[in-house]
């Protein structure tokens, strides 16, 4: 009955033993797997995540980019570009219908699809069949990309096969085992063995599912159950992955572990009941020899037996392994552990010398260590190996060990034999090893950081490839770096280089189109990392063979550097040791590579950021239309040109030209031929000027020049002479080409004898311009000196400019506002901005002061209209009342390159406007239309919401050029057109035709001077806009125009002319 019991509790312990032992096994399969699909699944993530913000970089390119994402990612079918609604907008590859909608799909597919739609960041959707290859199944992942520009919330898709290779398992599966990737949503995402009829696209049952939705926290456990899927009972163990909502399950059937364990148990049961027998009949034989006589020897002899048995149990438990020799070194035991380690048997082994079983080398090398029982039997002391051995076990394993041997000695302290204790140390020194590789291997990127942010920084390149190759050679890992790129003619040529064999690499020629491509050629084609852990026995490198050997290149590694994501050099690195490139140091050298890439960037960023500053600086000082300095180099080049005058005791000429009738060309001609001639005045300029001279173009026809070294002033008259002779020479511009003739005119000023400051000697200039153009007759095209009477008759002009400008500045400027009238609805919609001077209690109209105003009164006098009329139409939107204003721009303010953003800033001080509220009216005679920057001061302005309008339009007879190139909203029709217009008819037709011209184009047009009633009779009958005058309104206070705009009503006859 005893036998029959242990005999089940046998069993039983034998069966539970192989169940916990099978899933831990399965459990370490589970889990090992579930590190593989995470990382799969990372690196598929961050792939379509560098791909969004490619695209959301530049979504011009979106085709090349899908395109090349497509021939970079080999386990990648195909990749599109999805909008919210599952449509595609761009795509590479062969790509089915999105599933969302697909009828023959389950319900639950559909849902998990229409999730990935509208998941916030990444999403796996589940296998879907691939109709035009039965049983191919497809997986599709989706990453939000965001907004682009003009279109609605996009997605990235990338298709890949469901059923990707099983890598990176240390172990092979036992047979029968099965894996299962089993989704958050309960649908089946993966099952290797892969059946005929998977049931993909169902929500999963069985005894898995009933396991994970138990222990919903858990991150890993065991199951044993029956199964829905392969109807039978298995056993298994589950891991959840890390990050994403995926389980990976692996199970054995239970038939399978029920064969294994009755196989098991039958030998096990076969040898238990034949030691029984064995110890029966010694037990029975052992009683009938001894008798009961010799009942003490047996029980000393059990005794003994009992000691050695125990001794026997001791050393199997201890955990190192141990041997045990004689005196003469030969070995009488050794334990389970030593058998292990040795390969030798304990039968085998006894009687042998200690050192033929356990033979030991110095690590890493073959030359032979004595064996510490050697010495322990000489001295009769504790002997230790040295660090760094390594046993040579008799199956050809080399293990790293540690031991030592201890004397055995009798009673009287002889010497019977050794005791030699070792164990396993091979992992513990492989870690340290990887440990302290880690650690050099981050002081190597740490260092080559600090090296790339400050070579970043400086912007040097060049300098940026020395240090790291420099940093990367110093490093305990590697013995040489350098970088290279091909030229045009596909050969490699080094950029930097540094350590074993560094100055001698310009010898080796490599070339794209070898027939035995170079490692860092063949990196540099497949646009990824290569390496080889052997290196002298590579046979592409045999032409090379020589030179690795000597320099002991034997573990190297190549890897493309990228700018902006393209290839830009190629990063070799080479190690004296075999097998250096491991996982960990090539993703350092792919960290070094996407850090130096990074670097590339912002060298690259930093000269462009560069370049445009360059760019700008140019811009400020100089022309865009001449190329000539402009205006804000002026002051700074006198300057130094008057200290070199002072120096050398020479004369100094200022000379301001201006073209005379240059207005004219741009009106008959246009813009394009007018900036034509300012070139060729330009280049003419260039050709004839002395070597020490300059040319400064001031604006529109004006031109500085500066004039050095001229011993006495009769020397400048056949200069200057000759100069004008040659700009008034015939040009030819445009195509066809037109032969024109420009007359200019010159004022000059010369220092010393006119010593003043540098703005002081402009104006001195410019006075003697103006004092030789208002002459008349033969002396125009010539020149004119400066003569001090010019300052003196200027001065009471500078008074009167200061009195006004006081006036300006005091409070004195008040603003009235005329009405206009909007012909469609007959209201009051918006006001012009008229501006008064209060002197004495009276008011002067624009008339008294206008003309006495110089540039600088004028623009402050614009710039406080501007700011005023803001002010009160302000006031009266918080009243209730909407209304446009209209102000006057003068020209002077058109030319400040900062005009639109102070326009802006000004309408931005008040929260209740909208730039569409301001309208900037500009003389349509203004000769500034032909200056870039106006147009383009203006272009911002109205793209911002601010209307530009041409005053007094039909004035002058350069309208039509003028609305060819201005942005411009509102034409003012000029009273001209308006004033007889009762009397003559024929005014009418020109009238007409204007506002035919303002409709076709999309402009608003409103017809000033509506003086009388008979005038609103007739011009409500128009198809203008708008109407301003007298017989509207006359110009108001600010305070009056809310109670004016209420109470008006036209007029009786004229409602009628307007019904």
């Amino acid at each position: 009955m005893l036998a029959i019991l242990f005999t089940a509790w046998i069993a039983w312990r034998a069966w539970d033993d192989l169940r916990a032992q099978s899933q831990q096994q399965l459990r370490a399969f589970a889990a090992e797997y579930a590190v593989e699909w995470r990382a799969r699944l990372r690196s598929r993530q961050f792939s379509m995540l560098r791909l969004s913000r490619n695209l959301l970089a530049d979504p011009q390119t979106t085709q090349q980019q899908l395109d090349m994402y497509l021939r970079d990612s080999p386990d990648i079918e195909g990749v599109a570009l999805v909008d919210g609604a599952g449509r595609y907008v761009a795509r590479s590859g062969a790509l089915p219908p999105l599933p969302v909608g697909d009828a023959a799909l389950t319900a639950a597919t559909r849902a998990a699809y229409a999730r990935c739609l509208r998941a916030p960041g990444f999403c796996v959707g589940p296998p879907v069949p691939d109709r035009r290859a039965p049983g191919h199944w497809l997986s599709l992942d989706f990453l939000p990309l965001g907004r682009l520009p003009g279109a609605q919330e996009h997605l990235v898709l990338a298709q890949a096969p469901a059923f990707p290779r099983v890598i990176g398992l240390t172990q092979q599966p036992a047979d029968g085992m099965a894996f299962a990737i089993l989704r958050e949503d309960g649908l089946l995402q993966l099952r290797l063995p892969q059946t005929s009829h998977p049931p993909y696209g169902q929500p999963q049952g069985g005894v898995m599912v009933e396991t994970l939705r138990a222990n919903p926290r858990a991150l890993a456990g065991v199951f044993s159950g029956p199964s829905t899927a392969v109807d039978q009972q298995l056993v298994g163990a589950f891991v959840r992955v890390p990050d994403y909502p995926f389980t990976i399950g692996a199970n054995l059937p239970m038939r399978l572990l029920a064969e294994h364990w009755a196989a098991q148990l039958a030998s096990t049961l076969l040898l238990f009941m034949g030691l029984i027998a064995a110890a029966s009949w010694l037990f029975d034989s052992t009683l009938r020899q001894l008798g009961r006589t010799e009942r003490s020897r047996a029980q000393a002899l059990d005794g003994l037996r009992r000691q050695r048995d125990e001794l026997d149990v001791t050393l199997s438990s201890i955990g190192d392994a141990v041997i045990a020799t004689d005196a003469q070194g030969q070995i009488t035991r050794m334990n389970a552990e030593a058998e292990r380690l040795t390969g030798w048997r304990a039968a085998q082994a006894q009687g042998q010398p200690v050192a033929q079983v356990f033979r030991i080398a110095v690590e890493g090398e073959d030359s032979p260590v004595p064996c510490p029982v050697a010495q322990t039997l000489r001295s009769g002391k504790v002997a230790q190996l040295a660090n760094h051995t390594e046993l040579h076990s008799r199956d050809g394993r080399v293990l790293a060990i540690e031991d030592s041997a201890a004397p055995i000695t009798g009673f009287s302290g002889e010497v019977r034999g050794a005791v030699l204790v070792f164990h396993d140390v091979t992992e513990r020194r492989e870690r340290s090893r990887r440990n302290e590789r880690l650690r050099s291997l981050y002081a190597a990127l740490a260092q080559l950081g600090e090296i790339v942010q400050q070579q970043a920084r400086l912007g040097d390149e060049a300098e940026l490839f020395r240090a790291a190759c420099g940093a990367l050679a110093q490093s305990s890992l590697f013995n040489a770096a350098w970088i290279g790129r091909p030229d045009a003619a596909g050969v490699f040529q080094l950029q930097a280089s540094a350590g074993a064999g560094a100055q001698h690499l310009h010898q080796i020629v490599m070339r794209l189109d070898d027939p035995l491509p170079a490692l860092s050629v063949r990196a540099w084609l497949a646009g990824e990392l290569l390496y080889h852990n052997d290196f002298p026995s590579d046979p592409l490198n045999a032409p090379r063979r020589d030179f690795v050997v000597t320099h002991r290149w034997h573990s190297i590694a190549a890897v493309p550097l990228r700018r902006a994501g393209r290839p830009e050099a190629i990063l070799v690195v080479t190690s004296p040791a075999y097998g250096l490139f491991q996982d960990d140091v090539r993703e350092l050298i792919a960290r070094i590579a996407r850090l130096l890439g990074h670097a590339l960037d912002e060298i690259a960023a930093h000269r462009a950021l560069q370049q445009v500053r360059q760019r700008e600086q140019w811009l400020a000082l100089h022309d865009t239309l001449t190329g000539l300095p402009n205006r804000n180099m002026l002051e700074g080049q006198l300057q130094q040109a008057i200290a070199r005058a002072d120096a050398a005791g020479t004369l100094l000429a200022l000379a301001y030209l201006d073209l005379d009738g240059f207005k004219s060309i741009n009106d008959v001609y246009g813009h394009l031929i007018g900036d034509q001639v300012l070139r060729a005045v330009a280049e003419r300029l260039r050709a004839k000027l002395p070597a020490d001279a300059l040319a400064l173009r001031m604006g529109g026809d004006e031109f500085v020049l500066i004039i050095e070294g001229c011993a006495e002033v009769a020397v400048l008259e056949p200069l200057c002479t000759s100069l004008l002779e040659a700009l008034r020479e015939p040009m030819q511009v445009g195509s066809p080409p037109l032969r024109l003739q420009v007359d200019t005119s010159c004022g000059i000023t010369i220092y010393p004898y006119d010593r003043e400051s540098p703005d002081t000697l402009l104006r001195h200039a410019d006075m003697a311009l103006y004092a030789h153009k208002s002459r008349r007759g033969p002396l125009r095209g010539a020149f004119r000196l400066y003569d001090p009477a010019m300052a003196r008759a200027s001065f009471a002009t500078s008074d009167r400019r200061v009195e006004l400008r006081r006036m300006i500045e005091g409070g004195d400027l008040v603003l009235h506002y005329q009405p206009v009238l909007d012909r469609a609805s007959g209201r009051i919609r918006s006001v012009e901005a008229l501006a008064r001077l209060r002197r004495d209690g009276a008011l002067l109209q624009p008339e008294a002061f206008m003309r006495e105003l110089g540039p600088m009164e004028l623009s402050l006098l614009g710039a406080r209209v501007r700011q005023q009329a803001l002010a009160d139409l302000a006031i009266w939107v918080r009243q209730g009342l909407h209304l446009g204003v209209s102000v006057n721009v003068v020209p002077q303010e058109l030319l400040a390159a900062d005009f639109a953003s102070r326009v802006l800033a000004e309408v931005g001080g008040h929260p209740e406007l909208e730039p569409g509220m301001l309208s900037l009216e500009i003389l349509e005679t203004e000769e500034v239309f032909g200056e870039h920057v106006v147009l383009e001061q203006l272009g911002i302005l109205r793209h911002e919401g601010v209307r530009v309008g041409m005053d007094d339009v039909g004035s002058a007879y350069a309208s039509l050029l003028r609305l060819k190139t201005l942005p411009v909203d509102l034409l003012k029709i000029d009273q001209a057109f308006v004033r007889d217009l009762p009397s003559h008819p024929r005014d009418r037709l020109f009238l007409d035709a204007i506002l035919a011209l303002g409709q076709a184009l999309g402009i608003r047009t409103v017809i000033e001077g509506v003086e009388t009633r008979a005038h609103l009779d007739l011009l409500l009958r128009t198809s203008a806009d708008a109407l301003q005058g007298y017989a509207i309104s006359q110009a108001l206070p600010a305070d009056d125009i809310p109670a004016f705009v209420a109470g008006f009503r036209l007029p009786p006859r004229a409602a009628r002319a307007y019904s």
